[in-house]
């Protein structure tokens, strides 16, 4: 074979070989590989120990306002049925909470609003009156739910608020 005809050939079988190789790195992954995302450190954690605490102190002041003050020297008037006391140990959602303590009181309850998909979930222990435990319960529900309760009607409404 003649040296003209070697170089053309070998320049072709490097030409075939190459070109597959060029075309086939343009499908190569160009992203880089994700890492694992580690959860960021707190910005200001003063900041964050603020917050807690107005998250708290509007807690207390809701308790606070629920309060019920009686005038000096007398205690509320409250319906025989309220006024009854009750133990009771209940952490879980509110629904069954006040149909459980309207049941106690002989009062029916009235469910009005869209439940919301995660439960509002209230916590009462001890022995008190069913007017303090409905109290507690509203008070813990915040602006989530608002609780009613009728003496005249006899009736209990629960109604969930937001969408």
């Amino acid at each position: 074979m003649h040296p003209h005809l070697l170089l053309r050939f070998a320049k072709r079988t490097i030409l075939a070989g190459a070109l597959p190789t060029l075309l086939l790195t343009g499908c190569a992954r160009m992203h880089p590989v994700e890492t694992a995302a580690m959860p960021a450190p707190p910005i200001n954690p003063p900041l964050d120990r603020a917050a807690d605490k107005v998250a708290d102190a509007w807690h207390l002041l809701a308790v606070e306002n629920a309060a019920v003050h009686s005038p000096l020297g007398r205690s509320p008037v409250l319906p025989p049925a309220l006024f009854r006391t009750v133990p009771i140990a209940w952490t879980g959602p509110i629904a069954p909470l006040v149909h459980k303590l309207s049941t106690f009181a002989g009062y029916r309850l009235h469910i009005q609003g869209k439940t919301p998909p995660a439960d509002i979930i209230v916590h009462l222990s001890g022995s008190h009156t069913l007017f303090d435990d409905f109290r507690e319960a509203a008070v813990q529900a915040g602006s989530r739910a608002d609780l009613t309760v009728n003496a005249t009607t006899r009736t209990v409404v629960l109604r969930y608020l937001g969408s």
